[in-house]
Order: structure tokens, then sequence, then C-alpha cells
């Protein structure tokens, strides 16, 4: 009976084609698509389509669509999507220059600067992040100024992320497929909503996740202001996502 079944299904794929079976895939797990066909109508030329849980990001941030085709091609090694920036390892920081006002070729200032930010407060990173260990491993990445690191020496989030909100005294928005978080300066009093730089890239007052749990932890108590000034955007943003994207900073494997 297992034998015949298999052979049912060998012979249903061989009679449709790969992007048959694709868009049959779509179908059955409830994907949005789009796509574009040839004047034959058979010929299909361009396809979009979307996880429902991007779509929920979607409607949180209907100005900005996310797409996680950094570094990845197609069979013939051709780029699925045109990067912003270049991407030679150093996006991450190049995206930060880029939205701080300096130029995307600012990358190297960012990297030293986040340095210069983990050397002079130390101490409070190492309570923070747990260990002199996770110290040590980020200034190998901070540390590294050529054109073109490894893997090992990339932007990491969400560790950058209290680092790049503390020493440019921003509120960074991060948003990604598995994790949402919002990053506050941990040390300074609140500046003004007049003056006040968030590295989004998205409209003035849209939601925002919720705050990074290591800045509930380990904040001072001067900066507590910030929370404050968010808790009615981070409360919308709850209200709009769904529950299989994290937003918690990390996880305790000990609670019940």
């Amino acid at each position: 009976m297992d034998l015949l079944l298999i052979r049912y299904k060998v012979a249903e794929k061989a009679r449709r084609s790969q992007m048959q079976q694709l868009l049959g895939q779509l179908a059955v797990n409830k994907y949005i698509e789009w796509r574009r066909s040839c004047a034959d109508i058979e010929t299909v030329t361009d396809l979009f389509f979307a996880h429902p849980t991007s779509l929920n990001l979607l409607r949180a941030f209907p100005k900005v669509l996310l797409m996680d085709c950094t570094y990845k091609t197609n069979r013939y090694r051709l780029p699925f999507l045109e990067n912003r920036v270049a991407a030679d390892g150093n996006c991450g920081f190049r995206a930060i220059a880029g939205l701080m006002g300096f130029g995307e070729e600012g990358w190297l200032q960012v990297r030293k600067d986040l340095l210069k930010e983990l050397h002079t407060h130390s101490d409070y990173y190492r309570k923070l992040f747990g260990s002199q260990e996770r110290i040590d491993d980020l200034t190998n990445i901070l540390a590294s100024f050529e054109p073109n690191p490894g893997l090992d020496r990339w932007m990491t989030m969400p560790d950058m992320g209290h680092l790049i909100s503390s020493f440019c005294q921003v509120v960074l928005v991060h948003l990604f497929m598995q994790q949402c978080l919002t990053f506050l300066s941990l040390r300074s009093i609140p500046t003004s909503a007049a003056s006040r730089k968030e590295i989004s890239h998205l409209e003035p007052g849209h939601p925002i996740p919720p705050i990074a749990t290591n800045w509930q932890r380990y904040h001072d108590p001067c900066a507590i202001g910030w929370k404050v000034a968010y808790s009615s955007r981070v409360q919308h943003f709850k209200s709009l996502i769904s529950l299989d994207v994290a937003t918690i900073e990390t996880v305790d494997l000990d609670e019940d």
C-alpha cells in the first residue's frame, strides 16, 4: 500500500512543473502570492509571496517592507534583491552610519564609536551581558577595520543595539521575522520629543516593539523617562503583531 502511495505521489508531481508545485504549496499554506507572466500566460517572469506572519508585520509598519534576502542568490548565483547598502560584511554598520546622517562610508567611524562605548563602560556592559567573554567577543567584532570582514566580524543583534542607542543617544527599532525589539539609551535622560532621533526609517508616531529586557534590568535611574515616553506605542505594537514573533531579548530556560 505504501509503495502504491509513493508511486501515486510521484505520478502527481510528474504531471506538474516545479512552478506549479510551488504555487500549489503556497496556496495550501495560505501564503499571499502575486505573479507576473508573459503574454503566453504560462511563463512566470516575477513571483512575490509572503508568509502570514510577515503580513502582521506589514500591518504594523505599512511604510516599510523587510526582505530577508541579504547575500542570498538563485541557482544562477544572481541576487534575489539589490542591496541598498554595500554587502561587504560591514552592511550593518553602513546602515547605522547612513541613518545617523554620516553616509554609509561612515561605517568605520561607527565601528570605532561602538568600540569606544564598550570599553569606556566595560564594567557596566560586563554586568549587562553577563560575562567578560561576551565583552571579548564584541571587541573582536568591532575591532575589525577591514573593508571585507569575515562572518565572525559582522554586526550582531540584539547586543549591538544597546551600544548604538547608548553611544548615539537614539531610539533604535530592531525589526526581524523572529525578533522585534526597541533599544533605548541606558544612561542618559530623555531628550525632548522635538530633538529625539529614532533609528527606524519609519513614519513618525509608528508603533514600536517592546523595550529590550536588558534595558529594563540595567538602565540607569535617570533614563526611566525613555520608557514612559514610548509605553503607548509599545502597546499599539503588541495589539498588531502575532504571538510567534519574539518580543523579548533573551529567554530564561529555567522559567516554567
